[in-house]
């Protein structure tokens, strides 16, 4: 795989590491949702996200971060990750410092058996959480 800048895989996975310490809500599927409806009630903040229960994938966390927002980031109405003129995908592989392909491999539901060797709806945030340490550790 070809790298990435290492500083922002480390800060996802810290972000990461606090959907597993809180046991926020996780699911692959989508970037925000809320009570099965997408594109309802998007949330702005790790916290608020938290409160209301609903769920967000990896991307869709890191949205949400303060670690996103410091780097000029924002939240998109549907829960998606903005930066400079991109959005969803394109936002997440300009943060990590990666191609997009590399970028949609990590959160990417339609391309969970290639990454994390699971189905889309068998990926907890801990296994993210783990898969992306080992992606740190030996860059594969």
């Amino acid at each position: 795989m070809k790298a990435m800048q290492k500083k922002r895989l480390q800060t996802l996975i810290n972000v990461m590491q606090r959907v597993v310490d809180t046991e926020g809500a996780f699911d692959l599927w989508g970037w925000q949702n809320a009570s099965g409806d997408l594109h309802i009630n998007t949330q702005t903040t790790e916290k608020r996200l938290h409160k209301c229960g609903a769920t967000a994938c990896v991307a869709g966390w890191l949205a949400v971060s303060p670690e996103f927002k410091k780097a000029g980031g924002s939240v998109s109405a549907v829960g998606s990750p903005r930066l400079k003129e991109y959005g969803e995908f394109e936002a997440f592989a300009l943060y990590l410092k990666c191609p997009y392909n590399q970028a949609s491999l990590i959160a990417s539901p339609a391309r969970s058996l290639a990454f994390y060797g699971r189905r889309a709806n068998e990926v907890t945030a801990k296994i993210v959480v783990a898969r992306l340490t080992q992606l740190l550790e030996t860059g594969e």
